[in-house]
């Protein structure tokens, strides 16, 4: 399935010219954990993040999430709804389980509305579904965080 799944990313900066890559990132960049147990996903979920300004923290599934979690706590979670082990809708009831609100952005390649309701319920803050375009992803996750960061008015 894993090799499926990669199949259906859009994969459209695969071939940048290396002028055009974007640096290393800055320690001083805020944190995403991007979490998948596809690691050709991961690390092409982590470029985008990464390309578009943030750091991204590449985690193998949702038990290496929470763990990094009681660690370190990253402006958002982009995480896969299906993974072997801790499941994404697994993972996300511990996150808000535990008392965060941390926003996360569930892919899958399962979009029916029954599925998305049921994350949306859970806590999810944005449900995309795959293929997921690049653009689609980064402009999700400046909302999430963006959202997520701003000051509640009094």
């Amino acid at each position: 399935m894993p090799a499926l799944a990669t199949a259906t990313i859009d994969i459209e900066t695969q071939n940048v010219p290396a002028a055009r890559r974007h640096p290393e990132p800055d320690p001083c960049w805020p944190t995403v954990f991007v979490v998948d147990d596809d690691e050709c996903l991961r690390s092409l979920i982590g470029d985008w993040v990464e390309h578009a300004g943030f750091q991204a923290v590449r985690l193998p599934g949702g038990e290496a999430c929470l763990a990094a979690l009681a660690a370190q706590t990253p402006l958002a979670v982009i995480m896969d709804l299906h993974m072997v082990g801790m499941s994404g809708a697994d993972t996300l009831d511990a996150i808000r389980g535990a008392g965060s609100d941390i926003p996360v952005i569930v892919l899958s390649g399962e979009g029916t509305a029954a599925v998305q309701m049921d994350l949306i319920d859970r806590g999810a803050s944005e449900f995309l579904v795959k293929p997921v375009r690049r653009t689609d992803l980064i402009r999700t996750l400046l909302g999430v965080s963006t959202a997520h960061q701003a000051p509640v008015a009094q």
